[in-house]
């Protein structure tokens, strides 16, 4: 029965070679829902980091003001 499993699932995978696993990364990255929903993550994340450097630096130079007066 596990011989028969295995000849099963090697008939049916997909043999992708080397060279082409950047392409169909890619390719699944921005062609499928949950790649598009990955970069829309990415970029998220990417600006929240973004509003919160410059928010708490503002912050910060608002009180080193406020502490000098």
């Amino acid at each position: 029965m596990n011989i028969n499993r295995q000849m099963c699932l090697r008939k049916h995978t997909v043999q992708i070679q080397p060279k082409e696993y950047p392409m169909k990364l890619l390719t699944d990255l921005f062609s499928t829902d949950y790649g598009l929903m990955s970069i829309s993550g990415i970029f998220f994340m990417l600006g929240m980091g973004v509003f919160f450097l410059r928010f708490f630096s503002r912050k910060m130079e608002e009180d080193a003001r406020a502490a000098g007066k």
